[in-house]
């Protein structure tokens, strides 16, 4: 009877406490901050958020692939268009929500002597930005670099592509790569970041974060309405609130 018991104690611990699951799909730049709110919001609602992160291009694929997805928030503009103009999301469920900017970080490894964006023509350095197929921090860097004539001045060789931003912080601080492009933001998730230079405002299009309600349900509008209400979360891990 005393085993029973037990039996019975456990498989009541191991149901879930939760009402409603939640998953979100984020752009991994927003990770510091996600991970912040979110189990708040767990707290006060008593709902689970799962939350997924990565490149915002490889997490629009994942929802058009029929992964479920309740909340989208992408580190551009363009993937959650490209959601609403194969009516998977509807125009008035999606908004703008957040901004950021390019800065070029070096690794504490390097011994490059490069001390700037325009220093990096004609440099022997490894480089390592997102890749633009699955991250809009390597569609924004790639406009910033040709509109700065520096691409074509560059070793192609030694221009590495990693998955997202949060691969391009990794290879700078364990020496990968000399220096890496990111978001303003992501200084924060590095440990000792080395900030060369931000990039010039009119050198890339504006890095605007949109959101994508795919659930439209009570629970998914209080969660976004939530991350909006907290706004000073994003502003201080550097992100701007719009």
């Amino acid at each position: 009877m005393k085993k029973l018991t037990i039996l019975i104690l456990a498989l009541l611990l191991s149901v879930s406490t939760f009402s409603k699951e939640i998953v979100v799909s984020a752009a991994a730049s927003l990770k510091n901050c996600l991970e912040e709110i979110l189990p708040e919001y767990e707290k006060l609602s008593g709902d689970k958020v799962l939350l997924n992160l990565g490149g915002s291009g490889t997490l629009r694929t994942q929802i058009e692939n029929g992964v479920p997805v309740d909340l989208f928030i992408s580190a551009d503009q363009k993937n959650v268009k490209i959601l609403v103009d194969k009516n998977i999301v509807k125009k008035e469920n999606s908004y703008d929500f957040l901004s950021n900017s390019l800065i070029l970080v070096k690794s504490p490894y390097s011994k490059s002597s490069v001390n700037s964006v325009e220093g990096l023509k004609n440099s022997d350095v490894y480089l390592v930005i997102g890749n633009p197929d699955t991250a809009p921090v390597g569609n924004y860097t790639l406009t910033a670099l040709k509109n700065l004539e520096i691409l074509d001045k560059l070793n192609r060789e030694k221009l590495v592509y990693a998955k997202d931003v949060s691969a391009v912080v990794q290879y700078v601080e364990i020496g990968e790569a000399d220096f890496g492009v990111i978001y303003n933001s992501d200084r924060n998730r590095m440990k000792n970041p080395i900030v060369v230079e931000e990039f010039p405002e009119n050198s890339y299009d504006k890095v605007i974060y949109s959101v994508a309600i795919l659930n439209n349900s009570d629970d998914v509008k209080k969660l976004f309405e939530f991350l909006r209400e907290n706004k000073e979360v994003f502003k201080k891990y550097g992100f701007v609130v719009m």
